[in-house]
């Protein structure tokens, strides 16, 4: 069941940001007919990738461009809605769930490189813990620097 009906214009772009935040451990989002624009994974703006479909890990965040460039009528963006063109009967769309671009998370790169925080070498981090860990074996507790948790 779809949850929510997108009007747009024809010829228009527009931004869609899809958070898998459901108890399960993956989802599946499908563009029909279409395709769309990732432009962001998890917050960080990457390279553009076109893409029809993308499986979304509980937690995972996508934000993909959807350019509105069909003819005038009714779409699916499974599972979460239809795509409807200003215009169009208010009806199910008819389109079927033929996918040949799905996202191949390796192309993905970040728009602008950046480096991890701290230095590049063993203690560089920008502040090192130290963590003892163990066991507290009458009551087979674990232990962090002396500490049950």
């Amino acid at each position: 069941m779809f949850k929510d009906i997108m009007e747009v214009k024809g010829s228009m772009g527009f931004k869609q940001d899809e958070v898998d935040g459901q108890r399960q451990a993956a989802g599946l989002l499908q563009l029909h007919p279409r395709s769309g624009t990732n432009v962001e994974m998890l917050g960080i703006t990457s390279l553009r990738v076109d893409i029809h479909r993308t499986s979304l890990l509980a937690g995972q965040r996508y934000s993909f461009v959807l350019t509105a460039n069909q003819i005038v009528g009714n779409y699916w963006i499974r599972p979460l809605a239809i795509l409807r063109y200003a215009g169009a009967p208010k009806a199910d769309p008819k389109t079927s769930s033929v996918v040949t671009q799905p996202l191949v998370e390796t192309l993905l790169h970040p728009l602008m490189p950046s480096r991890a925080p701290g230095n590049p070498y063993p203690s560089g981090a920008d502040y090192n813990i130290q963590l003892e860990l163990g066991l507290d074996l009458p009551t087979f507790k674990f232990l962090v620097n002396g500490t049950v948790c």
